[in-house]
């Protein structure tokens, strides 16, 4: 599945961030690929927060963080292999594509949606470069970067996903547009 239409300035992409680097507000999403509620916040919340805050220049970051919570129901591991492949994307400055192409082509929990040829599918058409992408996968050299997402959020004591943060205040709702709206244009109008 083409994922929604969704425009990455290349010079606002920082592995998994995007926007400016000294951004007021920082919106920051823990998530994991399989979790179908993360996957409504990535087709509905996180384009908007991108189109209507971004995109046309607020002071507004947005940082994906990975905490897999699926994997643990079962044992196949799709979750932390699309987690350490994102991150192979993020080396080649394509994460949000392949982030928009993983979220669009969700198959359930733990039914193979994930597996590895499917996710280098998910890689050619988000336009990476396949050879550094096997490269990158075969090394394992990203599932430290996965762990210390997962290790932050423990720190902070999460027990799901999805869950926002706008500047540490906690959203309530990931999924209420309209909450996190108001939450963005408070955080970027207080002094």
């Amino acid at each position: 599945i083409e994922p929604a239409a969704v425009t990455y300035s290349p010079e606002l992409v920082d592995g998994k961030n995007y926007g400016p680097a000294d951004a007021k507000v920082v919106v920051r999403e823990y998530a994991d690929f399989q979790c179908p509620y993360c996957g409504l916040v990535a087709a509905s919340v996180s384009s908007v927060v991108k189109e209507e805050f971004i995109t046309p220049g607020q002071s507004v970051r947005f940082e994906f963080r990975h905490f897999i919570v699926v994997d643990p129901i079962s044992s196949n591991g799709e979750s932390r292999s699309a987690a350490e492949a994102s991150e192979c994307a993020a080396d080649q400055g394509k994460f949000w594509q392949f982030h928009d192409y993983t979220f669009a082509n969700q198959d359930g929990e733990n039914r193979g949606g994930f597996r590895d040829t499917r996710l280098r599918q998910f890689a050619e058409k988000a336009g990476l470069d396949l050879a550094q992408y096997d490269s990158c996968r075969s090394s394992g050299a990203t599932a430290s970067r996965v762990r210390d997402d997962e290790n932050a959020a423990r720190q902070l004591s999460l027990s799901g996903t999805p869950t926002m943060f706008v500047n540490d205040q906690r959203v309530n709702d990931p999924l209420d547009l309209d909450e996190v709206r108001q939450t963005i244009t408070a955080a970027l109008a207080a002094p």
